[in-house]
């Protein structure tokens, strides 16, 4: 009896991981992959105008004497 509740788990492994392993490698759909895309760029372009403000000179009225 003891050796059939060992193999239930063991089979339940399998089965899960060959299921699990074929999604894991199908490739994203397009519409994931713009997705992706997008939001790279607008991060980029947040990063690129966070650093352009902080780079930025201040004007003589923001300036404490």
């Amino acid at each position: 009896m003891r050796e059939h509740k060992a193999r239930l788990p063991w089979r339940f492994e399998k089965l899960f991981r060959a299921h699990y392993d074929s999604i894991i490698d199908e490739p994203l759909p397009d519409r994931c992959v713009e997705l992706i895309r997008a939001l790279d760029d607008r991060e980029r372009v947040a990063r690129n105008e966070n650093a352009e403000s902080r780079a930025a000179p201040k004007s003589r009225e923001s300036r404490d004497p």
